[in-house]
């Protein structure tokens, strides 16, 4: 549960780093307290555009490499130990799949045994990460470059496409017996009043 958990957290504190650039990263990539590394998905297209993805690595983020890194490779090793060398990039996906996997599946059970309402997965890290600055009225530059989007239209689509996602989650509690059952309503001269409003637990 720990080791998962620190995944998630290192995504989260990262910028929202997917799970394969975390498995790629290797010792120079890290300058004392400063990650630079090319994304994986986006490294052999629009190479003209590409840069490096800067992070700024925080004191929970380097206590993470000390626990969970590969201390003992050759200097310019993998970090972490998910990949070998010569590993082809079909072993590579397959690796990072079955840990996602994992990290879902332990994620899931922290939410549970913490009674929080929704179940997080791995990709909850990258999507947090980005509307939590939206939400704190960061630039859209900025969270583009942060997330290593090649351009701004890239970014917005991806914010808004957790926006839409919303609504549909709002929306859906209109249909939810859960939520009318907390709800007292009454008819009077044609206009509906609320009796009782819905809970705070909710």
């Amino acid at each position: 549960m720990e080791k998962f958990r620190a995944f998630w957290i290192f995504s989260y504190l990262c910028q929202g780093m997917n799970f394969k650039d975390i498995a790629g990263i290797r010792w120079p990539d890290i300058d004392g307290s400063t990650l630079s590394f090319m994304r994986q998905k986006t490294k052999n297209k629009n190479k003209a555009h590409q840069k490096k993805v800067v992070v700024q690595l925080e004191q929970a983020v380097l206590d993470i490499i000390d626990k969970w890194g590969q201390m003992d490779t050759k200097p310019d090793g993998y970090v972490f130990p998910f990949f070998t060398e010569g590993m082809t990039e079909e072993r590579k996906r397959a690796v990072c799949k079955q840990q996602i996997k994992n990290i879902n599946k332990w994620i899931k059970k922290i939410a549970k045994l913490i009674e929080f309402d929704v179940v997080p997965t791995f990709m909850y890290a990258r999507h947090s990460y980005a509307t939590i600055l939206r939400n704190t009225r960061v630039s859209v530059d900025f969270i583009s470059q942060a997330l290593g989007h090649s351009t701004l239209d890239t970014t917005q689509n991806y914010l808004d496409s957790f926006e839409a996602n919303k609504v549909r989650e709002y929306n859906s509690r209109l249909l939810d017996m859960g939520y009318k059952s907390k709800l007292n309503v009454c008819h009077k001269a044609g206009q509906v009043k609320t009796l009782r409003a819905i809970s705070q637990n909710t």
